[in-house]
């Protein structure tokens, strides 16, 4: 072994802060193994298109700092790339201090290993299949093997702490999204400003500086390459997040833009307005392509399927609208909400409907449109819903100052988190399933992140 030590299950206390250095040339294998370790209940940073570039290196320094595991992805393009290069080196140093205490090398092409890595325990992904390799990674790290994180995962956490109370804006904080992975949040106010934050420091990152007027919705593109966002006025902008630089300007709604959604290719963005119509716009050409109308009153939200063939809409006209994303023709109408229909999402699966009104939030099968559930305990309008990444539950967001957690099976609240001030407007459900945020308005004003507390 020259000498070297490597990454031991029997000496080495398991992996908890993982840090990931790959080239972005392999960004689609480095994707799905961030998802693998986050799944094992990991806490990992990579850097997810080089966001906060300008600063990015000043990042890479800190997050090498709060790690106590390396793991280097490791190509031809790897080996190439000065900034994989330069992480190697110092979270080599890191480990010779005692800092790093486990250092693993990823193989996911032939290529010549690194001298000082040749001694090392390593996967070599290209010559087994993603489970093996998987698993040997795992032994490695130490940790839950898959098939019974698996099982961990689907319990649904019932007992929640807060873990970070953040000032976010001043003028309050009116929505939320999470980047891909979530490594990253994004938050709008009616200050006019979009703020990118780091989910792991609860540090602002960024800010996105050209709305006009307050900004209501925000959302990340499924591939982590752009962010968009949409005021109180008519235009939809497009950003950069790694630049910060505005890449496109939508314009042709008559009236202020409520929600925005991205197709899960990555291509399409479609948007709800008070002018009462959904549009769908072709994102590289900055061109709507479709309008759709239907709706008899201002809609307040938008979303896409998951299998892009569908998007929904809901309205102040209290119903819940289902319609074709390419010819814009109507599925379903979907009535039951009292006054009101302020949000509707697919399940992670496609096959359920959640929607959200006065104070219910109502579950729907989505190829029949039955209703198959009220769910009821909210004091206030229900402003927005989100589904756990693995279906066995969802959160809600309200008007009565509280955040709900309910199981879907068993159609009852299991927590309710307690915190905010004035009305909760924002929830992101991390993808390990074990953490929250939420945002709330103007008498407020902060992101709060909620994680589930281990039973004592």
């Amino acid at each position: 072994m020259s000498g070297i030590t490597s990454a031991s299950t029997e000496t080495t206390p398991a992996a908890r802060r993982v840090f990931i250095s790959h080239s972005h040339a392999d960004n689609d294998f480095s994707r799905k193994l961030v998802k693998s370790l986050s799944d094992a209940g990991l806490s990992v940073w990579y850097d997810e298109q080089n966001l906060g570039a300008g600063h990015l290196g000043e990042i890479i320094e800190r997050e090498l700092g709060l790690a106590d595991t390396y793991i280097i992805v490791l190509s031809p393009a790897a080996l190439a790339s000065p900034w994989v290069q330069d992480e190697r080196q110092a979270a080599w140093d890191l480990r010779r201090e005692g800092k790093i205490r486990i250092f693993i090398p990823v193989v996911i092409e032939d290529c010549e290993i690194p001298l000082l890595l040749r001694g090392m325990h390593r996967v070599e992904f290209f010559k087994q299949s993603y489970e093996e390799g998987l698993a040997r990674l795992f032994k490695l790290l130490g940790v839950t093997a898959p098939a019974t994180q698996t099982m961990y995962a689907a319990a649904i956490p019932t007992l929640w702490e807060q873990e970070a109370v953040v000032s976010a804006h001043a003028r309050g904080c009116y929505c939320l999204a999470g980047s891909p992975h979530g490594s990253f949040l994004a938050t709008g106010s009616y200050d006019k400003t979009v703020a990118i934050w780091d989910a792991q420091t609860h540090q602002k990152v960024s800010a996105l500086i050209g709305h006009t007027q307050g900004v209501d919705a925000v959302a990340w593109s499924p591939d982590g390459m752009l962010l968009a966002s949409a005021s109180l006025g008519q235009g939809i902008r497009v950003w950069n997040p790694s630049t910060g630089e505005q890449v496109a300007l939508l314009e042709g709604h008559s009236g202020g833009v409520t929600d925005i959604a991205w197709s899960p290719n990555s291509r399409y963005l479609a948007s709800a307005s008070a002018d009462q119509t959904v549009r769908i716009w072709s994102v590289p050409r900055s061109a709507c392509k479709l309008v759709i109308r239907g709706h008899t009153a201002p809609l307040t939200s938008v979303t896409w399927s998951p299998d892009g063939q569908w998007v929904g809409s809901t309205a102040r006209d209290a119903t819940v609208r289902i319609w074709s994303a390419t010819a814009g023709t109507l599925l379903h109408t979907l009535e039951g909400h009292n006054g009101v229909a302020y949000c509707v999402t697919w399940s992670p699966d496609g096959q359920t409907l959640a929607s959200s009104g006065n104070t219910s939030v109502r579950l729907w099968n989505f190829q029949s449109g039955e209703a198959l559930a009220t769910l009821t305990g909210h004091n206030g309008y229900v402003l927005r819903v989100a589904w756990r990444p693995d279906g066995t539950a969802l959160a809600s967001s309200s008007a009565d100052k509280m955040v709900r957690i309910w199981g879907v099976q068993s159609q009852r609240t299991v927590a309710i988190l307690a915190g905010h001030t004035d009305w909760v407007h924002g929830i992101y459900w991390f993808p390990d399933g074990q953490r929250l945020a939420s945002c709330g308005g103007a008498q407020d004003g902060t992101l709060r992140f909620w994680r589930a507390a281990q039973p004592t």
